[in-house]
């Protein structure tokens, strides 16, 4: 029975080829701009986020919040040095 089901499933992945380069790269262009977005969405800083980080009496809810805040704004910068690559 787990066989008929992965078979299904393998049956109706599609297969993604890019048509052309100049698509492939307008699809990467996008997502790059996307990501700029999201960062240029934060009003903060890594520096800034690290003050707040070390700074002994900030309060646990927001050391939190900074922190996700911060391991978001490294992933976004990630992305775009993975999308430059790809380029």
């Amino acid at each position: 029975m787990a066989n008929m089901y992965k078979e299904r499933l393998t049956d109706s992945l599609p297969t993604v080829i890019p048509l052309e380069r100049q698509i492939e790269q307008a699809a990467i262009n996008l997502a790059k701009e996307i990501v700029k977005y999201q960062l240029d969405q934060y009003q903060s800083d890594n520096e800034t986020d690290e003050e707040i980080l070390q700074n002994k009496v900030t309060p646990p809810r927001l050391y939190t919040a900074v922190v996700i805040r911060l391991s978001h704004k490294i992933i976004l910068r990630e992305q775009l040095k993975l999308l430059d690559r790809c380029l």
